[in-house]
């Protein structure tokens, strides 16, 4: 009789904790949401509500480790790159999208000792040479080459190239400041407007060989500025003494705050090729 009720009292027991085995779990992944949606929430806090929207759009169909790591990957991003991440995820399935941030995370495993090198190179530069530095990381990300003097990015923005040096070039024109950053378009200048360039402006150097042109300042803006004067002189729409004028004003413009057309973008079609000039023999080869 007594083994009878212990069978009893047991098999009540264990029918009692079969029932409540799904309550308890279910609580448990209610907290462990809770606790999801508050890191979620708390990643998100610098976001947008426009951005916050797109990340919860693209995380649908993500296991929880996977929104993590998408959560702290673009929670160091700044707002223009989370864009240009978002607009290259849109329209993408889920499994692509995973596969895309995969790749990503990948690649910043790869480039994780580059990290580590340029941060440690720029932070011996010279004050000025930090924050011109800085600025374009900023904006274009860290840099494809690294060495103790230079960085160098690739087609970043509207340029096939960036270079940012570490020492000075002194330059007068239009007032004193330091020429540190050279960026590159392709670019075919005639012979004959060499002299015209020269005279225009001598951080802007045009390689007839190669096909390029490029600008050297200490901003972005200038470079703009002195490109799409140099185009200018060498379509004939303006003079040296024009350009040159024309340069002054619009620095002065843009120190006074305002944002001159011709500092915030090249106002001409960029090539991408074919721009090279080899030139032709003098002499048959030996």
């Amino acid at each position: 009789m007594l083994r009878r009720i212990n069978a009893h009292f047991a098999l009540t027991g264990l029918l009692l904790g079969l029932i409540a085995l799904p309550i308890f779990a279910q609580d448990r992944m209610s907290d462990d949401k809770k606790m999801d949606d508050k890191m979620m929430t708390d990643k998100m806090s610098g976001m947008s509500e426009s951005e916050k929207k797109k990340m919860m759009e693209m995380m649908k169909g993500m296991s929880a480790s996977e929104k993590t790591m998408m959560m702290d990957k673009m929670s160091g991003m700044s707002p223009s790159e989370r864009e240009g991440m978002m607009k290259m995820m849109s329209g993408k399935s889920s499994s692509e999208r995973k596969m895309m941030m995969q790749k990503t995370m990948m690649g910043e495993k790869t480039m994780g000792g580059m990290s580590a090198m340029y941060k440690e190179i720029v932070s011996a530069w010279p004050a000025k040479s930090q924050e011109v530095a800085n600025t374009i990381i900023a904006k274009y990300g860290p840099p494809d080459e690294a060495t103790a003097s230079m960085l160098v990015w690739h087609n970043k923005g509207p340029w096939k190239r960036t270079v940012i040096s570490r020492d000075p070039v002194m330059h007068d024109f239009p007032m004193p400041h330091p020429d540190l950053m050279e960026q590159f378009i392709d670019y075919r200048v005639p012979a004959e407007k060499f002299s015209d360039l020269a005279a225009y402006d001598g951080s802007v150097i045009a390689e007839r060989t190669k096909g390029e042109m490029s600008a050297r300042c200490d901003k972005e803006e200038a470079n703009f500025l002195a490109l799409n004067l140099a185009n200018d002189i060498v379509t004939g729409k303006r003079t040296v003494d024009e350009a040159r004028k024309f340069y002054a004003e619009t620095i002065k413009a843009l120190m006074a705050g305002q944002k001159p057309a011709y500092t915030e973008k090249l106002q001409f079609t960029v090539s991408k090729g074919g721009t090279a000039d080899p030139d032709k023999p003098a002499m048959s080869a030996p």
